[in-house]
């Protein structure tokens, strides 16, 4: 019976749903300054369309993406040096973070429309 108990405790942690107000958008500096560079890069190679639809195709598998970036982790820090790998792939893990991400390209989006709209021609 204790591993039917473990089994359950398991799934509806898998597929829980966060609470309106349960603290979902609470970023800390560091995570807000990683979406912000992340949001800023998109941006200024032109992908802010083709990263929203990607984002919003996979917002229901942002938790196993971070275990996909966590199985990926040797392989990128031996190639590369990305110091916030880590916490980014920790900050995939927490349900509400794709829409964190979507909400910073957005915002940077609309921020580049102001500023092309308000340029004199």
């Amino acid at each position: 019976m204790s591993r039917l108990k473990k089994l359950r405790g398991f799934f509806s942690h898998a597929f829980a749903v966060e609470e309106p107000g349960s603290g979902l958008y609470d970023l800390t500096p560091r995570e807000q300054a990683i979406i912000e560079k992340l949001a800023g890069k998109v941006m200024r190679y032109g992908l802010s369309v083709p990263a929203i639809m990607f984002l919003e195709s996979i917002r229901p598998l942002n938790f196993i993406a971070s275990q996909g970036l966590l199985f990926f982790e040797p392989i990128v820090r031996g190639l590369f040096d990305f110091k916030e790998y880590t916490e980014f792939r920790v900050f995939l893990e927490r349900r509400g973070s794709v829409e964190a991400i979507l909400r910073a390209i957005e915002a940077k989006e609309a921020d580049a429309k102001k500023k092309k709209d308000s340029s004199p021609l």
